[in-house]
């Protein structure tokens, strides 16, 4: 049997540092444009067979998705956490 865990992340464009400020500027009048809050949702989908070390299989997903919040992460602005 197969396990499937997803993990969905919501973050305001606004507070996405490491990004292209022109994509950015595009991005935010896109949304503009469209009468939507400029939320980026990043989803990750984890799957195992492994049905023995469901805490492991956790603690490995959590270690990874814990590389968006530092601020040395994927998208958060320098000195921001």
């Amino acid at each position: 049997m197969t396990n499937l865990c997803v993990v969905s992340l919501r973050m305001r464009l606004e507070d996405m540092g490491k990004i292209d400020p022109a994509q950015k500027e595009r991005l935010l009048r896109h949304f503009d444009g469209i009468g939507k809050p400029p939320i980026i949702r990043d989803t990750h989908f984890f799957y195992s067979q492994d049905n023995e070390n469901d805490q492991g299989k956790v603690h490995h997903i959590f270690g990874i998705m814990a590389s968006y919040v530092p601020k040395n992460g994927r998208f958060a602005p320098p000195n921001a956490c």
